[in-house]
């Protein structure tokens, strides 16, 4: 019967927080895979609501109406993405009965409205971005060397996308954590296997982060419970993160299996944002950028890695990072090469494939392969631009580059040694050209300004050189090229 509701589930060792079996409930009034009765909502779901903050505190003795329990449930439903019924349907179980944080989900209030924005934080968070951490008490399920990676890389996620910085330490730290079982001194006992996995501390309280001894902690496999994913997610809470209501957010509070790509969502890096300053991967870092372009609006973005920076007008810093696919229409990062038409399209190239925006609108009808959209253009570019010297779009691919004419096919006698654009290096990581009317090339850590001011003779004349038709007669690089990039172009200090 659903009423004996000290039945324990298949996934839950636990006796103090009982699991009843979803069979046992169906069709208990008549409804199938429905149940509505108000003494229904007793026992384990009643708990499960009050556990993760759906239902008011009362005072002891307090009676509750069935108006309150439906009012939660309807909450729960609402938060977990669930059609909202307020009713204990087949699938709003299913939901309670996944693995989950013991965090609650509606810290604070639980009725409370929630904000325009999906991702919420809980309002503490630590006044430096410095911190040390400690493994107190290990799991007998991993080698200890396999913790501590496993923990090493649950941090990174989020000091990958913030100037956050995690250090292990001994003595006395900021967060500590535990592997342990049922009561351990803090006031929230587990419940044994399959329940709850773990919990941890917003940063107000201390930031201690506590995980379940009795489950199967695993690393790189379906079975079990991943180690990585749910630190991951506990230390969000340690850094002041509340619970997402987005489903493929880390910071949601179910366990839905093994991720083998785990990566922060879009929801958890606006989260972790709002609270630290955003990690300036800065561009005085890399050792080479991937792409730069001037947009239709007439900004100017570099892209290296994952992410793309703003360059000021003057040319000579460049802001703060923001990733490619959150404002490029969810292109991911890096990218082989980007390229404006004049005053047009921008397109950017990855692979195979390319997509058109319009300054950072992406186009409807994209991605596209490059095979198709331009015909005789390699895949996996190195750079492409727009040259000033007769507006037409170049594309480079190790030592060759390739001129695209207006009638959208590529010239004649084409490709061409890259070579014969005088004094560049044999290759190039990006090119574009500026507001100047200057064409810029990037090589490594340096960069070479062209010389596009071509004589009549020249621009009538491309291939005319020494009398060999063929090579290319094309003005040099400018004297006194190549210059640091990262110094004039993003206002890096001197590398020593």
């Amino acid at each position: 019967m659903c009423t004996d509701y000290r039945k324990v589930n298949a996934v839950t060792k636990a006796d103090n927080f009982p699991i009843p079996r979803i069979d046992d409930c169906i069709d208990a009034v008549g409804q199938s895979n429905v149940v509505s009765k108000f003494d229904l909502l007793k026992g384990f779901w009643q708990d499960y609501l009050q556990k993760f903050g759906y239902l008011d505190s009362l005072n002891p003795g307090a009676l509750r109406t069935e108006e309150s329990y439906i009012k939660g449930l309807r909450m729960f439903q609402k938060f977990a993405g669930l059609k909202i019924t307020g009713r204990l349907d087949a699938e709003t179980k299913a939901t309670m009965l996944l693995p989950r944080c013991g965090v609650a989900d509606q810290a604070g209030n639980a009725l409370r409205v929630r904000r325009r924005r999906r991702f919420a934080t809980q309002g503490s968070k630590w006044p430096k971005t410095s911190l040390t951490y400690k493994i107190r008490q290990y799991t007998q399920k991993l080698a200890r060397n396999q913790v501590e990676d496993a923990i090493k890389k649950a941090f990174k996620v989020w000091s990958d996308v913030t100037q956050l910085e995690f250090r292990k330490a001994s003595g006395t730290v900021d967060i500590d954590l535990d592997f342990a079982r049922a009561s351990h001194g803090d006031g929230y006992p587990f419940d044994g296997s399959g329940s709850t996995l773990a919990h941890a501390f917003f940063p107000q309280y201390g930031g201690d982060a506590h995980f379940d001894e009795d489950e199967r902690w695993t690393l790189g496999t379906k079975q079990g419970i991943n180690l990585v994913q749910v630190a991951a997610h506990e230390f969000g809470h340690s850094l002041g993160l509340d619970h997402s209501e987005v489903s493929s957010a880390v910071m949601t509070p179910f366990y839905r299996g093994y991720l083998e790509n785990f990566k922060l969502d879009t929801d958890d890096i606006l989260a972790i944002q709002s609270l630290y300053d955003i990690k300036r991967l800065s561009l005085c870092e890399y050792s080479k950028i991937d792409a730069i372009t001037r947009i239709k609006d007439g900004r100017t973005f570099v892209f290296a890695g994952k992410n793309y920076y703003p360059v000021n007008n003057a040319g000579n810093e460049a802001g703060n990072p923001r990733r490619i696919s959150t404002d490029w229409g969810g292109v991911e990062g890096p990218i082989d090469a980007a390229l404006t038409v004049t005053h047009g399209n921008t397109y950017l190239f990855k692979g195979l494939q390319y997509w058109k925006f319009e300054n950072l609108q992406k186009l409807d009808g994209y991605p596209r392969h490059i095979a198709d959209g331009f015909p005789g253009i390699p895949s996996n570019l190195d750079a492409a631009f727009t040259w000033s010297g007769n507006g037409l779009a170049y594309f480079v691919k190790g030592t060759q580059y390739y001129r695209y004419s207006l009638n959208a096919t590529i010239a004649a006698r084409y490709p061409q040694p890259l070579q014969n654009w005088r004094g560049l290096p044999s290759t190039i990581d990006a090119a574009f050209e500026w507001q100047n009317g200057r064409t810029y090339f990037f090589h490594g850590q340096n960069y070479y300004r062209f010389n596009d001011i071509l004589s009549k003779h020249e621009r009538d004349n491309p291939y005319e050189h020494n009398g060999s038709a063929g090579a290319a007669y094309l003005s040099p690089v400018d004297s006194g090229y190549p210059l640091s990039t990262t110094k004039e172009w993003f206002g890096c200090p001197s590398r020593r």
